[in-house]
């Protein structure tokens, strides 16, 4: 609960009429000021938010006073709201209480206080208090609970908004995952693939082949065979190298053939010889 005190200098007041301000020091009013009409008829005007006001006053001593001052107040165009009839105090009464409203719906209200009497002492009034109904932190939460639906919809169609993207930036990660999944398994498969269709290569190693020279070679050919004999008939022998031919040069392919051919036809001549003999 908070409590709000407006002072009689307090600018919202509205005087209205022959009011005057009394300020000292030394007096224990509220703020050391205070109020006062002498004349029936004046009026302060108070409009304040909350739930209840209540008006402080000063009453004054005065000597052979035939009457004392009395006020009327008026709460919310209320004439029968209430009054006040000071007494006669033998010294001055300080923030006496003059009227109190009862409970009020909280909102803004207005007060009227008339002066209905003409005194010499005349209606002091000091300050007023209100009671808001509710403090600071308490306003507020009771202002967020009374806030409308359409701003819980709005929150709540904002968190909704929120989700929803969660939603699709986890769909989009995940689509990704799964392409790049799905990419790297074609690309062992076919990698796998690749491997078991190829067919190891052997290497086959071709000689070199040496063309045949067809220079002008000498050859010269040891006969297996030698005469014998002293009747004057040649008798061919077989020497102890007619397996072991020799060949002084042999240079090429074509050269070894022309050697063996040679070869072949020393063998059917010795075979005829032997025939003879």
């Amino acid at each position: 609960m908070s409590i709000v005190s407006i002072d009689n200098t307090d600018s919202s007041i509205t005087w209205t009429g022959s009011w005057e301000s009394d300020m000292n020091p030394q007096s224990p009013a509220y703020n050391h000021t205070a109020s006062g009409s002498k004349r029936a008829g004046d009026t302060a005007l108070v409009i304040f938010t909350g739930t209840s006001i209540t008006v402080y006053g000063t009453i004054t001593h005065g000597i052979n006073i035939s009457k004392t001052p009395l006020s009327a107040y008026t709460l919310n165009d209320d004439p029968t709201s209430g009054s006040f009839q000071s007494p006669h105090p033998t010294t001055n009464l300080y923030r006496q209480i003059f009227f109190e409203s009862p409970t009020l719906p909280y909102g803004t209200h207005k007060l009227n206080v008339t002066d209905m009497t003409t005194t010499d002492t005349g209606l002091w009034l000091d300050y007023f208090v209100v009671t808001t109904g509710m403090d600071a932190n308490t306003t507020s939460e009771s202002s967020a609970q009374s806030m409308p639906q359409p701003t819980e919809s709005t929150g709540t169609t904002t968190q909704t908004r929120s989700n929803w993207w969660i939603i699709a930036v986890s769909v989009v990660v995940g689509g990704c995952a799964i392409l790049a999944a799905l990419a790297l398994s074609i690309y062992i498969a076919r990698r796998r693939r690749l491997k078991q269709s190829e067919v190891p290569i052997t290497q086959t190693v071709e000689p070199f082949l040496v063309q045949p020279s067809f220079h002008h070679q000498e050859l010269y050919l040891e006969s297996p065979y030698r005469l014998s004999g002293t009747s004057g008939k040649a008798r061919l022998s077989a020497s102890s190298s007619v397996m072991q031919p020799s060949l002084r040069s042999v240079q090429s392919v074509e050269s070894y053939s022309l050697y063996a051919s040679s070869l072949n036809g020393t063998n059917v001549a010795a075979g005829s010889t032997e025939h003879d003999r």
